[in-house]
C-alpha cells in the first residue's frame, strides 16, 4: 500500500504516501509559486490550493459548474437528450453531489459520491425530458440498474459491450 490515512483527531488526519519524482517536483514547484500567499510553504495549504483548483476544473467539465454561470439564451430543445448546464448545476445541488438512489426495502440512500451520472427519471428513449424535475444524479451502478429495469439486462449489456468496442 502506498498511502496511509489515519485519523488523529476529530477533524485532523495523518496522511503518508509515496510519490514519484515528478509528483514531488510538482509539489515543490507549487510550493515555490505560492510563496507570496503561503510564505511558510506549508504543504497542507499548498495541497488545499491544488485540490481546490482541480475540483473546480473537474466540476466545470463534468457538471458545468462555474463561478459565473451564463443565463441560458433559449429553452432547451424538447427533442434533445442534452442536459443543459444550468439543469446539471441545479440537479447536482439538489441531490447533494451524491447518488440519489433510495433502496425501497430499507429506505436508505446510496452514499456513493464517485462515478456520478445524470439519469432521466423517465428514460429519454421513452419520452423523458431534460428539465430539473426529470433528471436525477445516480452512481454508475444504480444508473445501470435503472436502465436494466426499464430496458432489460440483455440490452444494457449489449450497449456496454458496443461502447467498449468503440461503437458509441
Amino acid at each position: 500500500m502506498d498511502c496511509l490515512w489515519q485519523g488523529v483527531a476529530q477533524d485532523r488526519y495523518f496522511v503518508k504516501l509515496t510519490v514519484s519524482q515528478a509528483v514531488h517536483d510538482k509539489l515543490r514547484q507549487a510550493q515555490a509559486l505560492l510563496r507570496h500567499r503561503v510564505p511558510g510553504g506549508e504543504l497542507e495549504v499548498v495541497l488545499e490550493h491544488a485540490l481546490d483548483a482541480l475540483l473546480a476544473d473537474l466540476r466545470r467539465g463534468k457538471f458545468g459548474q462555474t463561478s459565473a454561470p451564463r443565463t441560458p439564451t433559449q429553452a432547451p430543445d424538447p427533442g434533445s437528450r442534452h442536459i443543459p448546464h444550468q439543469t446539471r448545476r441545479e440537479v447536482l445541488a439538489r441531490d447533494g453531489e451524491q447518488c440519489s438512489f433510495v433502496d425501497p426495502a430499507s429506505g436508505r440512500r446510496c452514499q456513493e459520491k464517485g462515478f456520478l451520472e445524470f439519469d432521466h427519471l423517465v428514460p429519454y428513449g421513452k419520452g423523458g425530458g431534460s428539465d430539473t424535475a426529470g433528471i436525477r444524479v445516480l452512481c454508475a451502478g444504480h444508473n445501470r440498474h435503472a436502465a436494466a429495469r426499464e430496458y432489460g439486462e440483455l440490452l444494457v449489456q449489449a450497449r456496454i459491450e458496443q461502447a467498449r468496442a468503440g461503437g458509441g
